[in-house]
């Protein structure tokens, strides 16, 4: 009969493994409670996995021990598409390393509106940000924002509309590019609006070009650069905030599969948004270990951070080192690479900000 030091190193190793393939369940059935929570979670099973396997090992139960390093490895295998090119130079996002193809975003979950104005526009200054997207809003932050001067950096701008079933608050998206078009909702899904702006890149206004030089000045740059691309490009840049899985387990599952809408319609057919390129920012409330998420990545989104594939871009929750989870994403489709993205903290939010710089062709 199995000894007691058996049991306590077999039971655990079970549960393990029993965890961790929750991460293979189909959308249908992974937003019951308390799914979204445990596969959140699976990405951080290598700790006690490794440490039955050193307690295995020092009691002699190699057997054990050899399982327990096996399902090490094996959860960390599942973490492997983030370092897929740890060797390769990272790309810089200074502004002065900024090519006339390149297009740097920042989206940041402003903790119902309470985070710091003027750190955002700090962040904007540095960094020369050409779009920025924001959730849980609120129209104070939004005031404060525009006395900051915002809208003299981004004077493009695009709000979702206020409403009492919003989750943290609204959505907004700023930009320095001519806007062609502009909707406070590109889609229906159970949460806040997803504002959207469609902009033509050889359209930069003379105020844009103002804005960018101020930006260049600000952060010790010499010369400076208007995007210019080789042909007409129409991009649309989208704001997003699915609600989190605590504000109704179906929404969040529905709002965050929702958005391979703006790739394929709800019947699979190519969507209107299609003659662009797409650019979603937000908190989407998921990471990679969500069947949910990964739906998105099927229907042809480009995740930012697993692109660059340099390290993990974790942003939730800020207060916190480790552990922390990707929750906040910056997707794209079309002709865009991601020359580097990286987290930033913003006082007053319990998100990190993402900044990332986009390369077209």
């Amino acid at each position: 009969m199995p000894s007691f030091m058996v049991w306590l190193l077999a039971v655990p190793l079970v549960c393990i493994a029993g965890w961790w393939s929750l991460r293979f369940l189909p959308v249908a059935l992974a937003w019951h409670k308390p799914l979204p929570y445990a596969i959140a979670l699976v990405r951080f099973l290598w700790l006690p996995a490794l440490l039955l396997a050193l307690l295995a090992g020092l009691t002699g139960h190699w057997v054990l021990a050899g399982l327990a390093l096996m399902e090490c490895l094996v959860v960390i295998a599942g973490l492997s598409p983030y370092f897929r090119r740890i060797l390769t130079p990272q790309g810089h996002l200074d502004a002065s390393y900024e090519t006339a193809d390149d297009l740097t975003v920042m989206t940041l979950n402003c903790r119902f509106g309470q985070a710091r104005a003027r750190d955002i526009i700090d962040a904007l200054l540095h960094y020369d940000v050409d779009v920025l997207a924001l959730q849980e809003l609120s129209s104070d932050l939004v005031k404060s924002l525009e006395s900051e001067g915002l809208g003299k950096l981004l004077p493009y701008r695009q709000l979702g509309q206020e409403l009492p079933g919003d989750n943290g608050g609204f959505n907004g998206i700023w930009t320095r590019l001519e806007t062609i078009s502009s909707t406070p909702k590109i889609l229906d899904i159970p949460a806040a609006q997803s504002p959207a702006i469609t902009v033509h890149l050889n359209r930069v206004d003379q105020s844009a070009q103002v804005g960018r030089a101020a930006n260049l000045a600000a952060t010790g740059a010499t010369s400076v650069q208007v995007l210019k691309p080789q042909n007409d490009t129409e991009i649309t840049l989208v704001s997003t905030h699915p609600k989190s899985p605590m504000r109704g387990l179906r929404h969040w599952s529905d709002g965050i599969t929702g958005l391979a809408s703006l790739v394929h319609g709800p019947s699979g057919t190519r969507s209107s948004t299609q003659a662009t390129s797409l650019i979603v920012m937000g908190d989407l409330n998921s990471g990679l270990d969500h069947s949910s998420f990964r739906s998105l990545l099927a229907a042809g989104f480009t995740d930012a951070s697993l692109a660059q594939a340099q390290g993990f871009t974790r942003s939730f929750p800020s207060w916190i080192p480790w552990p922390r989870l990707e929750l906040d994403h910056v997707l794209t489709t079309g002709p865009l690479s991601t020359e580097s993205i990286r987290p930033l903290t913003i006082p007053g939010s319990d998100h990190l900000a993402l900044i990332a710089r986009l390369r077209f062709g």
